[in-house]
């Protein structure tokens, strides 16, 4: 028999908005929704144009999209509306970083 894992529930710290301003961390740059991969994906751009991008894009055999996502569509959607923005260079969550010219 298969056991489960039971999660222990959390409490939100922060509740972000599209475009989150984070110069009250100290950080500059700002908070981009980025669904597809979970509902609640988020990416990270900082104004130096590296973008923290999480599971949205990956880079294990070569830069592109991420291969699993819950929702293929917001996936795209997301991909597409970050490529928008002034990247510079892609950290993604699994595989090295990347320039964004590789995934345009």
């Amino acid at each position: 028999m298969i056991k489960k894992n039971k999660w222990k529930a959390f409490e939100v710290d922060i509740i972000l908005d599209e475009n989150y301003d984070l110069s009250k961390f100290g950080i500059s740059g700002k908070i981009i929704k980025s669904p597809g991969h979970t509902a609640g994906s988020i990416s990270l751009l900082l104004n130096n144009g590296y973008l923290f991008c999480g599971d949205l894009f990956m880079n294990i055999l070569g830069p592109e999209v991420s291969l699993l996502a819950d929702d293929f569509k917001e996936l795209n959607k997301s991909s597409k509306k970050i490529l928008n923005e002034n990247i510079k260079l892609i950290y993604p969550g699994h595989g090295s970083s990347f320039k964004v010219d590789k995934v345009r």
